[in-house]
């Protein structure tokens, strides 16, 4: 399905510009997973994120000349001053590393494994709600992400 994903749509789309194709991969991978708010909420969110990390990352590695980028750097990395085992590469990727882990965690939030609605798909009101006792936490980062991604 990645595959699938990757070649036809995201590939396909692309051109149109990143967001647009970011977008539309991951509504598809949505609608292939069926009308279930819960999953459609929770990819689009990642979808989003996704974008916002990337294009935060790209930037950060352009400005700091760091291997910070979502796509590896090789060991032996010449584009970038600042490599791997750099003070500020690290602090930069453990970050983003901490932004995912929260990100994760706050999605995961709205998958109730004890209840009985699992094998269905929560509704649109369970989603809401679990998110809402959250307070948006991962919605808000995700915001200041964007804005952050804007002034730099």
């Amino acid at each position: 399905m990645h595959n699938f994903l990757k070649q036809y749509i995201f590939r396909a789309i692309k051109p149109y510009g990143t967001f647009a194709a970011v977008l539309l991969t991951y509504v598809t991978s949505s609608l292939l997973h069926g009308l279930n708010f819960q999953l459609w909420a929770t990819l689009l969110t990642i979808g989003v994120w996704s974008y916002v990390e990337y294009n935060m990352r790209n930037k950060l590695a352009q400005i700091f000349s760091a291997c910070v980028l979502v796509n590896r750097c090789t060991k032996t990395c010449t584009k970038h001053h600042l490599g791997h085992n750099k003070l500020l590469t690290l602090f930069i990727n453990v970050i983003f590393s901490v932004m995912c882990i929260i990100n994760l965690a706050y999605l995961g939030a709205i998958f109730d494994a004890s209840s009985q609605l699992q094998t269905e798909g929560f509704s649109f009101k369970h989603t809401l709600d679990k998110w809402y006792k959250l307070d948006y936490i991962s919605h808000w980062l995700l915001l200041l992400g964007y804005i952050f991604n804007w002034i730099i």
